[in-house]
């Protein structure tokens, strides 16, 4: 299968910190990723260089056919075809509050892409079905549960069609009922084979059940990487193995 990420070397230093110290990793289409590991490990900045939020110091970086250059400013006119081949979601929603549902969701195609608005609905409509939203899409982001609204976020970040879908602890804000309509939406998301997606998270449940592969991440190096079974049960590196420990 085509690789849509292809990291070498990958150097990112804050001040005196180093934070990512030289990353290999390659990614295929269709594949999930679990990316795992202590706290202050580098997951959350590596997924950020991914999508051209934060700049890296060396190496090179090639996600959905588009490289980035070192040193690349997030706001760079360089990094806009990327923006629309790869999605991101975080930990907060970002929802425009002023904005129903459905046009939240349909916002980025009409203004980005410009679709046609009848389309972008459409779609939009569709994926808030996918979600289990459908009967919300008059509704503002103000009258749902966070759970919702992390489902919106899916939503929005799906409409533009990504390549690549980036998500950033995307359950790490919501009490457990709610994680578990978010991670219910990511089952289904990695089953379909569809989406390629890099999950930063800390729900090794979702992790071992649903990922393709799982990344240990310790001092800014990925110190484990292969199928579920193997890496939780099986870990070959001394960080891993005290990771899971730690967990369990």
């Amino acid at each position: 299968m085509s690789a849509v990420v292809q990291v070498k070397g990958l150097v990112k230093a804050h001040g005196a910190r180093a934070v990512l110290r030289g990353v290999d990793a390659e990614v295929s289409a269709g594949e999930t990723i679990a990316l795992v590991g202590p706290s202050g490990g580098g997951k959350s900045t590596f997924l950020r260089c991914l999508n051209g939020l934060n700049s890296f110091d060396s190496g090179s970086l090639e996600i959905a056919g588009i490289p980035i250059q070192p040193q690349t400013p997030p706001d760079s006119a360089a990094l806009l075809p990327l923006r629309a081949r790869v999605g991101m979601v975080f930990q907060g929603f970002h929802l425009f509050p002023h904005l129903s549902v459905l046009e939240n969701v349909m916002l980025a195609p009409v203004q980005v892409r410009r679709d046609a608005p009848a389309s972008a609905e459409a779609r939009a409509r569709s994926l808030l079905e996918r979600v289990g939203l459908g009967d919300r899409c008059g509704a503002r982001p103000a009258l749902l549960s966070g759970g919702q609204q992390q489902r919106v976020a899916i939503a929005r970040a799906l409409a533009m069609q990504p390549e690549v879908l980036l998500l950033d602890e995307p359950t790490s804000a919501l009490d457990p009922q709610m994680r578990g309509e978010v991670l219910a939406v990511l089952r289904d998301l990695a089953r379909s084979g569809k989406t390629t997606m890099l999950v930063v998270t800390h729900e090794m449940a979702f992790a071992r059940g649903v990922a393709s592969r799982i990344w240990v991440f310790d001092e800014g190096k990925i110190v484990e990487d292969g199928p579920p079974d193997q890496v939780c049960d099986h870990p070959r590196s001394e960080r891993a193995r005290a990771f899971f420990q730690s967990a369990t």
